[in-house]
């Protein structure tokens, strides 16, 4: 048992924020009052209290999720925010508080901060203006509910700037998925902390089915943006995800992407969404002429970024990492 899982015995049910627990009990379409019976024995079944005689006494996971300041008491709990704008400011921001709240409050601060991260000094903006949150909140949502709770020093992190967005989660890969499996976005639903993802997904905030995988992967086709990449940090799992043509070559460099232009790095990243494609659809998805298409096809196959291969009477171009 972790110490997290363990009563804390500062504190009795009062520690609890009445709000949370009532923006819970709606949620959830829960019959009664939040000190029912039924209701706070709920509470004990999931392991979010603890009962000492005949007084409950909340968990640490009991009041990470539901505690008024949980960051009184252990400080990792903090989520902090931080954008860095194109002027050299930044804006700093904490969101504390009972943990079902958080992901909204972060939400809100997104909308505030990041229509002025953008570069308007060029009268063609090279950052994605309205890049859109439903990937962000899945990664935010996630590093809340699967991170290591124990790193005492480690809390999440939402960084902006103009080139990328970061979201940093304390601890590794849980085992026994792999860091290679979450770079492919196909390692399983799996939490370090199961009751704080039951409790996340009883109210609708994570999906049990591994669809935020499916979100990273729907960025190429459904938004023409590349896919996020995972890495390690120590002690921090970090989803980087980029928001301009020079940061994605930056990573690639060593595959020569550097030296595409705007147009083939757009054709990258749909071959990247897709995995393998065919001239045809290449062609189709950038509305250029079949000529065009073989060009920078095999631009890209001498520079390593695809693999040519046949498939049926068809040439198809595998993505290679």
């Amino acid at each position: 048992m972790t110490e997290l899982e363990k009563s804390n015995k500062k504190v009795d049910f009062s520690e609890f924020s009445e709000e949370a627990l009532k923006f819970y009990k709606d949620k959830i379409n829960f019959n009664g009052g939040i000190k029912s019976t039924a209701f706070v024995n709920k509470l004990y079944r999931k392991g979010l209290l603890d009962k000492e005689k005949d007084k409950f006494i909340p968990t640490g996971i009991g009041l990470i999720l539901f505690g008024k300041v949980p960051e009184d008491f252990y400080p990792q709990a903090i989520f902090k925010g931080n954008v860095k704008y194109p002027n050299g400011s930044t804006d700093i921001q904490d969101f504390g508080g009972p943990l079902v709240f958080v992901p909204d409050a972060v939400e809100n601060w997104w909308k505030k901060v990041m229509p002025l991260s953008i570069d308007r000094s060029s009268s063609q903006r090279k950052t994605v203006a309205n890049f859109p949150y439903e990937p962000i909140r899945e990664a935010v949502i996630n590093a809340l509910a699967h991170r290591d709770y124990d790193l005492k020093g480690a809390a999440c992190h939402l960084e902006i700037d103009e080139h990328a967005i970061i979201v940093k989660s304390p601890g590794g890969p849980i085992s026994p998925i792999t860091l290679e499996q979450l770079k492919n976005f196909d390692a399983p639903t799996l939490s370090r902390n199961p009751q704080i993802f039951s409790v996340l997904a009883e109210i609708g905030m994570v999906e049990r089915r591994g669809l935020g995988m499916k979100t990273y992967k729907s960025l190429p086709s459904k938004y023409n943006l590349p896919l996020p990449i995972y890495s390690f940090a120590n002690p921090y799992l970090v989803l980087k995800f980029s928001r301009t043509i020079e940061e994605l070559k930056g990573q690639y460099d060593k595959k020569g992407i550097g030296t595409l232009s705007k147009e083939e790095m757009e054709g990258v990243i749909f071959i990247q969404g897709k995995k393998e494609v065919t001239k045809k659809e290449y062609a189709e998805y950038l509305q250029i002429n079949y000529k065009k298409a073989q060009r920078q096809l095999s631009k890209f196959s001498k520079l390593g970024i695809v693999k040519q291969d046949i498939k049926g009477p068809a040439t198809i171009y595998i993505f290679q990492k």
